[in-house]
Parts: structure tokens; sequence; C-alpha cells
């Protein structure tokens, strides 16, 4: 794909996904074209003794990236119907509007849930809670303009991040004071209401910088701009993609919360162990067939995704710290306020991961 034709990629990427501004609905959980299901040697491992009673539930997904991948791949790889959960599937561009939906009890799970707007629910009365994560550091490239050569370059310039609160806010804030940049002081945070609409205003001139995740980083690079950092490679600990649900859902579905668990650890060795049937899924949600993207999503992801998808006290303990920079209850919170591990703990101690990945 040519550099001025990234731009029609990233329109038909926003059309067919709902992302801001009125946009079309997301594509439903269908069966995918050219995908096959889950791959025979995992499903001798994996099955479950008994077949379970289906249950049919709505998982809500608010990042177009690699972070959904684990639930894309358990809904199209058929492994959330192995372990008999019939899901359908929602694309959310606000966190805010997610939670909500969780709340009110009109969804099971929120797949890719911003780690703080748990905890400020939770602060806030709401029986939200965390059952784990598959990302436990930030996975973003900090994307400049020809300009910018250095960190000290960012200084007096503007920087877009999805949302203010958000994971990319986060990444960013984190990188901007590793450098001895002061945030919304030094820097110009501004938010632009999705990771493609960080790029739209980068090609505007609305921002210099942005935190982009892949491919949007590519799309960034096939424009004219340049990687600054690789956020991910320089040690920050965060819940960048963590499984939300609220405790009165868990007493009433411990079953359930195991089954989804299960077919989201089935789905991170998928991605891990079958690169072809990985990439062609996740082709699909992002509508895009282009050998570059999705090589080069696979390698952002792939290694950064967690095989035990605990929710870790040291990227918590980071969401936490950042709450308390608004909300000062959270300064005496401790991070099992938030976190139910348990289901995961029970996972790994059966031996089903070490199973699964022979080892």
């Amino acid at each position: 794909m040519s550099s001025d034709r990234w731009r029609p990629c990233l329109v038909g990427l926003l059309a067919a996904l709902a992302v801001a501004c009125g946009a079309p609905a997301a594509p439903t959980a269908g069966k995918p074209a050219a995908v096959t299901q889950g791959p025979p040697a995992v499903a001798t491992a994996a099955a479950p003794t008994a077949a379970p009673a289906p249950t049919q539930l709505k998982a809500i997904y608010t990042a177009l990236s690699g972070s959904t991948w684990p639930l894309w791949i358990a809904q199209d790889a058929g492994l959330l119907a192995r372990n008999g959960i019939n899901a359908d599937l929602e694309y959310v561009v606000s966190s805010t509007t997610a939670m909500q939906a969780l709340l009110s009890g009109e969804v099971a799970f929120i797949a890719t849930a911003s780690a703080p707007s748990v905890v400020q629910a939770a602060l806030g009365g709401a029986d939200a809670v965390i059952v784990g994560a598959t990302n436990n550091t930030v996975i973003f490239t900090l994307m400049a303009a020809p300009g910018i050569r250095e960190y000290a370059d960012l200084r007096g310039k503007r920087l877009g991040v999805s949302r203010l609160g958000s994971s990319s806010d986060s990444a960013a804030r984190s990188a901007l004071g590793k450098w001895g940049l002061r945030p919304d002081d030094d820097v110009t945070i501004v938010q632009m209401g999705g990771i493609p609409e960080i790029l739209a205003g980068m090609q505007a001139g609305a921002v210099e910088a942005g935190v982009l995740s892949t491919p949007t980083d590519l799309y960034a690079k096939r424009a004219g701009f340049h990687e600054l950092a690789d956020l991910g490679a320089i040690g920050i600990d965060y819940p960048q993609t963590a499984i939300a649900t609220t405790r009165g859902y868990v007493r009433a579905n411990e079953d359930v919360v195991r089954r989804y668990l299960r077919a989201t650890v089935e789905a991170v060795h998928l991605l891990k162990t079958d690169p072809a049937q990985a990439q062609a899924i996740f082709g699909k949600y992002a509508n895009t067939t282009d050998p570059e993207i999705l090589q080069a999503t696979y390698q952002a992801y792939a290694d950064k995704t967690d095989a035990v998808p605990y929710a870790r006290p040291a990227a918590m303990q980071v969401a936490l710290s950042e709450v308390a920079q608004t909300d000062p209850r959270a300064a005496a919170a401790k991070v099992d306020d938030f976190v139910d591990n348990r289901y995961v703990q029970e996972l790994e101690a059966s031996g089903f991961i070490q199973q699964l990945y022979g080892r």
C-alpha cells in the first residue's frame, strides 16, 4: 500500500468498525470467512470433560488493535462456543459507556477494560472487578513529526492520546516523566477520541506527536511520521488490557467466569502458536489483508500477551497511583480491592495451561 493510500485504508477501518462520530455499527461476531476452527492439537488438551450448558452473553471491546486479539480469536476460532458460551461481541469506543453497560447488567464482560476506569467505578461504590489481564505492559509507539528527533523536542508541543485516563494517556504520561518532561506543562496532552483519530489529527496538524498502537503506527510511517519511542520497550508496568466484570456476576455465574477465562487462555495459546490463523482473524476485524500490517501487528502483540492472564499487582499499583492523582481514596486502597485473580490461579494450579503449551 503506497503512502498516499494510508488514509483510505484507515477510513475503511473506521467505517467498518464504528469508530467515533456516528459511524456504522461494529462488525458482528458472526462466522469468519476462510477461518478454520480451533486447531485439533489444542482441542484435545483443552476440551472440557463435560459439555457445559450453553450460556448466552455479551462481551464488549473498546480497542481496535491487537489488544482485542484474544477475544476475537476466542470467538472466531470457536473457543468460546467449545466452552459453552454463545457470545455476542460489541465494539464501544468509550470506556465510560462500556462501564455503564457492564454495571447495568447489559454485558457480562469488558474484554479490554481500562484498569483505572474499574478502580474509579469501585471507589464510587460500584461492584466492578478485574478477573484477569492479557496485557500487563503498554503496547504503544510514540510517533512524531519529522522535526521532532529527540524527547526534548517534545517540549512546547502537543501530544495526542485517545482519551484522558485511557491506557494511551497513561503511557504518554509515564514516558514523559521518565524523560524529565511534565505532562500538561511541558507537553500539552490532547484528547483525540480514538487511536485512528490521533493519526488524523497528526496529519491535520492538530498535534505534532501521538501515542499509537499497531497497525495505526504503520499508517503513520507511511504518511511520513517516524517512531520516536517504543513505549512497550521502556519498562512501563500497566494493565493495558484488563478483563472486567462485576462481583455480582461472578457470584451468580462462577462457572461462566471460569469458562470465559479458559477460552481466553486457549485463544492466547492460538495467538502464540498459529500466526496464520491469528492473522486471518485479525484481518477480518481490521478489514485488511495487507501482509505488512498483519505481520507487524503480530510481532507487536504476540510476545507481550500473557499466557497466564493475571492482573499483575505491580501493574495494578500503577493504575491505583494514577487514579490517586485525582481521587485520594485510591492512595489508601489495595490492589485486592479491585482484582479477583482466583480463577486464573485455578487454571494455572490445575496444570491446564502447562498442558496446553506442552510444558
